[in-house]
């Protein structure tokens, strides 16, 4: 994958992950805890999905796009 093209693939993925664990935060207390822990998991999958399909891929490729913090893939 093109480097440009890696990058705002990686910048919009962490976005949408932020986004998500956004949500989480403002969910709490808000919606009944069934409800709550349903949700949990669905983002917690996509979280996984994200990292595994598209995050490590393009850090492995491109090292130097690498979040900062973010452990060796």
């Amino acid at each position: 994958m093109d480097r440009d093209v890696a990058a705002r693939v990686l910048e919009v993925t962490l976005h949408q992950g932020e986004e998500l664990t956004k949500l989480l935060a403002d969910m709490t207390g808000r919606i009944e805890p069934q409800e709550y822990q349903h949700l949990k998991r669905a983002v917690a999958r996509v979280l996984g999905h994200l990292f595994a399909e598209i995050i490590r891929p393009v850090v492995r490729e491109h090292p130097d796009l690498r979040p900062a913090g973010m452990d060796e893939p």
